[in-house]
């Protein structure tokens, strides 16, 4: 029993962590974007790219997670987001931003290995609490996220910095 409250602690951490990522880059894909004179509709596309990468790759990561368990892809898919987000602090051209956010698009499955994990482990008496859990893990990342961006960028939306944000993921400095 204690083993299994050890297990939703990780996993709620996980996927928090995870959650606190995506929220600190969403609202910077824009700066980005401009720092590289981007146009807006290459903006959107920076997005896109994000969202494509992950519609891809998550059939991948579930037959991944079934042949090589859930734990070791969970770690993976929380060091590729790792490399990803250093890449994204150090990008120098626009098409290192593209390949950036496929990167973090391919490794954002934290959620789903954390929802198909607590499946696993749950009874179906306790599967809905243990999903809301692992739900509110990612909403209140989503919450996080953005403010703490907010507050590395700057006040200056001519001159933000941007990378304060990503060092925070990554205990890197600019």
């Amino acid at each position: 029993m204690k083993n299994k409250k050890l297990i939703y602690i990780v996993l709620f951490l996980t996927v928090l962590i995870d959650a606190i990522g995506d929220g600190l880059i969403v609202p910077l894909v824009p700066f980005y974007g401009l720092k590289f004179d981007a146009s807006p509709s290459t903006i959107a596309l920076l997005f896109s790219i994000y969202s494509l990468s992950q519609l891809i790759t998550t059939p991948f990561w579930g037959t991944m997670s079934d042949r090589f368990g859930r734990r070791p892809m969970l770690l993976l898919s929380l060091i590729g987001s790792g490399l990803a987000y250093l890449w994204l602090s150090q990008a120098t051209a626009l098409w290192m931003l593209f390949v950036c956010r496929m990167l973090e698009g391919t490794m954002a499955v934290s959620f789903l290995l954390a929802t198909i994990y607590i499946s696993d482990i749950t009874t179906n008496e306790n599967r809905t609490k243990s999903m809301g859990i692992i739900g509110a893990a990612s909403g209140l990342g989503c919450l996080i996220g953005p403010g703490l961006s907010s507050a590395l960028v700057g006040s200056d939306p001519n001159n933000p910095t941007l990378c304060y944000p990503v060092s925070l993921l990554l205990v890197w400095r600019c």
